[in-house]
């Protein structure tokens, strides 16, 4: 069995046979984005696209939480920039989430802890997703005057408006079993590993050109398609918040209070 690891500054990738797998690599802050992480997501993630012979991917994370959303120092840039800036800076986020949703592998999410903000989006743009009873999940921009634009439409997809709504207005935590019962996570289960040894076995019985035929029907049978349109709007959109006087306010009490 051939294996590989590529060491990144902010990630991991394994490789064995037609098996990779990913791990968001920066632990002491939570797995939270920033502006490298994406670059480093978005061209692994290419990287990976690319391997006719690798049929599935696993999403993971290193330490106690799957991602706390946007990293603080990155975020700290972000209320300094103008609007131009943070369309340039929004757009790799949203590159991202389209990249994910379209690989030709399938994609499994494997979520421990928290997965606040982004995150959810990563989750959502995976095939399959799976957590563990003690995840806990949270749409939290609206608490700093932000939105949840560029992951809006995958979440929407996944979930519908109603609970959409629900999540991303009230920004409150909700539970594994509640995003189970939402749609956001397919299992929750008390042994992530049984649940990827699993997943490892079943694809690999499976034919890889049943399933990237199979998700490419199901991407063009989907009612909104997510197009650079769309996706040029949601980035429009968060620039245009985050440089609005209240989120401008909000963001920097809310920086304030979390120096370190």
């Amino acid at each position: 069995m051939m294996q590989s690891t590529q060491n990144l500054n902010t990630l991991v990738l394994e490789q064995s046979d037609n098996t990779a797998t990913l791990y968001l690599n920066r632990p002491e802050c939570s797995n939270a984005f920033n502006a490298l992480m994406i670059e480093e997501l978005n061209s692994t993630l290419d990287q990976v696209a690319d391997q006719a012979q690798c049929t599935t991917l696993f999403l993971k994370a290193k330490g106690k939480h799957f991602s706390a959303g946007a990293d603080l120092n990155w975020m700290r840039q972000q209320a300094h920039m103008s609007m131009a800036e943070n369309i340039d800076d929004a757009r790799p986020l949203a590159q991202l989430m389209q990249r994910l949703d379209t690989m030709p592998q399938v994609t499994i999410a494997l979520v421990q802890g928290c997965a606040y903000g982004g995150a959810l989006g990563l989750i959502a743009c995976c095939d399959i997703a799976v957590c563990d009873p003690a995840s806990r999940f949270c749409f939290s921009e609206v608490k700093l005057g932000l939105m949840p634009a560029v992951i809006s439409p995958y979440i929407n997809r996944a979930i519908g408006q109603r609970y959409s709504r629900a999540l991303m207005l009230s920004a409150e935590v909700f539970h594994a079993q509640q995003a189970h019962h939402y749609g956001l996570i397919h299992r929750v289960c008390d042994d992530l590993a049984e649940m990827e040894a699993h997943y490892r076995t079943t694809c690999q019985e499976h034919s890889t050109h049943a399933l990237q035929e199979t998700k490419a029907l199901l991407a063009h049978l989907d009612q909104k398609k997510i197009d650079h349109a769309l996706i040029d709007d949601t980035v429009k959109a968060i620039a245009q918040i985050r440089t609005h006087q209240d989120a401008q306010e909000r963001m920097a009490s809310f920086l304030s209070r979390n120096k370190n």
